[in-house]
């Protein structure tokens, strides 16, 4: 924009900030070494901005979990007091949380594979990018389970997820690393839409039975979102670089 604008020494200026922050010989040109250094520098910073997003989608999901698990205990204990007492729409609750826990975790899975890929592309550009990532991971704020570890988690995969890049803040999440992570949230959808199908199912046999068919419409809608998760969790992806 600045060169557009025709601002010479505003330009010049810029460059060599950006030489300066890169350590590079302050010329004020443009260099190949500087534009090779900032684009690893800009892939850093939005590998560290995929991996935030990331993370905040695995807090969603593990919300979700939670109160799916919570809907679970009481629908137990309605059933044990009253075993005849339908419970469709607790049910519906149930299956609705679990699909929405699959779809954060979903999510969060492409944030990882794209954070993965631009950590790959900044290292393949040049030395700018524990520097650059580091500033990122700064500018970002929090670490990456702050938010998270004020929930609490139900299931054995949110707790393992979490304790696993509780150690890593977004600059120092690694490409091995983010394939990981985004392998291990596509089971976790696939686990939680899996889950969710059967909830559906039940809610709408209630709700049928009860003569409903509005309501056991939307529940067996729900079921085949549940099962178009689990066919989108579990298609191929490109292989590991």
């Amino acid at each position: 924009m600045l060169a557009d604008e025709g601002d010479v020494s505003t330009e010049s200026a810029a460059i060599a900030g950006l030489q300066r922050r890169l350590g590079l010989a302050v010329t004020g040109e443009v260099t190949p070494g500087l534009l090779r250094q900032a684009q690893a520098a800009a892939q850093a910073v939005h590998a560290a901005a995929q991996v935030q997003a990331a993370i905040a989608a695995e807090t969603a999901a593990a919300l979700y979990e939670q109160i799916a698990g919570d809907r679970e205990r009481e629908i137990e204990a309605v059933r044990a007091r009253h075993p005849a007492r339908p419970t469709s729409l607790t049910e519906e609750e149930v299956g609705a949380s679990r699909l929405a826990a699959g779809r954060c975790a979903l999510e969060a899975a492409g944030h990882w594979r794209r954070a993965a890929l631009s950590r790959d592309a900044a290292a393949a550009l040049g030395s700018a990018v524990p520097e650059a990532a580091g500033d990122a991971s700064r500018t970002a704020g929090a670490g990456p389970t702050e938010a998270a570890a004020a929930l609490g988690e139900t299931s054995e995969a949110s707790r393992s997820t979490h304790a696993d890049t509780a150690s890593h803040a977004p600059g120092t999440v690694g490409a091995a690393e983010a394939w990981v992570f985004a392998a291990r949230a596509r089971a976790r959808a696939w686990r939680a839409a899996t889950a969710a199908g059967p909830w559906f199912r039940s809610a709408a046999a209630g709700h049928l039975a009860a003569g409903d068919r509005l309501q056991g419409s939307r529940a067996l809608e729900g079921a085949l979102k549940a099962a178009a998760l689990v066919a989108e969790a579990t298609a191929p992806v490109d292989a590991w670089p």
